[in-house]
């Protein structure tokens, strides 16, 4: 249970007071206004951070399929290289047996 009394303001008390409450509500409203802006601000900044994650995101997945590429690309040509090499081997060895034939062959037109 409240007992509630009335309070008795002379008038220059009540402009006073009312002087001081309109202050008090102009400052709050100021805040409000601070707080509004700064929110705005970080609800604009939280909008370009998620742009540009979203673009970071597709940029990762972009460069990730790249460098499979490049990577399956590089397998191939490894893959080639080997291939060539057998080949060249391949080739050299001939190469040997056919010089060591002709120095035979030549040996015996010499003698």
């Amino acid at each position: 249970q409240y007992d509630i009394t009335q309070l008795k303001l002379k008038e220059d008390e009540q402009k006073s007071s009312i002087n001081s409450l309109t202050e008090h509500n102009l400052q709050l409203k100021e805040k409000t206004n601070n707080l509004s802006q700064e929110l705005e601000d970080i609800q604009g900044d939280k909008d370009r951070l998620k742009r540009d994650h979203e673009r970071l995101s597709r940029e990762y997945e972009d460069t990730k399929e790249e460098i499979k590429r490049k990577s399956d690309h590089i397998t191939t040509l490894e893959e080639h290289i080997a291939q060539l090499e057998l080949t060249y081997n391949s080739i050299k060895q001939q190469n040997t047996k056919s010089e060591s034939n002709n120095k035979v062959l030549q040996s015996k037109l010499d003698a």
